[in-house]
């Protein structure tokens, strides 16, 4: 399948700043939702490096902007959007019983499932901070002694009637349309488990692709070994060098699906920790290519 496309940027990331319009808003509960000021993030070009010039660098940009979706979603639930996402067009959330985690959007030959991190301490604390190795939801002998994040496990438990939904939807609109799963923080690693649930009982026509942001450690080996296997090659995580999540360890040894790329460099207003999904997606626009660092 063809790459997918970045939108067109009169400056940085839609998510950061007023230069696309369907996120011109006020600036108060991004700071909130996304750790940093949008209004002033990505006024200074920063150095990518992602180790291996094969990676689709719009790709990536166009994915940490989508994600972003569902964090304004869940800050203000029913909040029209001015603008469509283009090419994208929203499809629906995705949320428990009550708090909206995430967002499906489409575009012509590929659904996209969206997932958020966390917002606020509660979240943090009970869910990110959940790393008790749990076993995975997956059946087969092959599974017994796989065990992953625990928050993120019970988070796919409550978000998979929801996500379930969404792929049938899609799949009968577009059977050979591709699936693309994106998440940031604990969302991420949830974005892994519903794309390995798709792929063992769904079996789409195409591989999915799966896209990681700031994820924290999740995989013990007999989890990754299998995952590996499964979606390895077409999963790619993202994570900056001074984010905290992904170097917080596992109760278990802890390994990571697919090709981990690094980003390097510091937006102009920042928040201690480095996992802000808005650094991400300033670090990564590309309205500036000539001068990003590409190793």
């Amino acid at each position: 399948a063809s790459p997918i496309a970045a939108r067109s940027r009169s400056a940085a990331p839609g998510l950061i700043i007023g230069g696309d319009s369907w996120i011109d808003r006020d600036s108060n509960s991004y700071v909130l939702a996304l750790g940093g000021d949008p209004v002033q993030l990505g006024a200074v070009p920063a150095a990518l490096a992602v180790g291996d010039t094969s990676v689709d660098v719009l790709a990536v940009a166009a994915m940490a902007d989508l994600v972003g979706l569902p964090y304004l979603m869940a800050q203000q639930p029913g909040m029209p959007l001015p603008a469509p996402l283009n090419p994208y067009a929203l499809q629906g959330d995705i949320k428990d019983s009550q708090t909206i985690w995430g967002a499906h959007v489409s575009a012509p030959g590929r659904t996209a499932i969206l997932l958020r991190g966390g917002i606020g301490w509660v979240e943090f604390a009970d869910i990110t901070c959940n790393y008790n190795p749990t076993p995975v939801p997956y059946t087969g002998t092959e599974w017994a002694n796989a065990n992953g994040h625990g928050g993120a496990i019970a988070l796919y438990a409550a978000l998979k009637s929801d996500i379930d939904t969404a792929i049938q939807a899609a799949l009968k609109a577009d059977p050979g349309q591709r699936l693309h799963f994106a998440g940031h923080g604990v969302g991420a690693v949830v974005g892994l488990l519903a794309a390995l649930d798709t792929i063992i009982n769904v079996k789409p026509q195409i591989q999915p692709q799966v896209w990681m942001f700031g994820a924290p450690q999740y995989a013990t080996y007999d989890f990754f070994q299998q995952a590996e296997t499964l979606i390895g090659s077409t999963t790619l995580a993202v994570n900056r060098r001074s984010d905290f999540l992904p170097r917080i360890p596992l109760a278990q040894q802890s390994f990571s699906v697919g090709k981990t790329v690094s980003l390097q460099g510091r937006p102009t207003i920042d928040d201690p920790t480095a996992h802000g999904l808005s650094s991400y997606a300033a670090l990564l626009s590309p309205r500036d290519l000539t001068r990003a660092e590409i190793a």
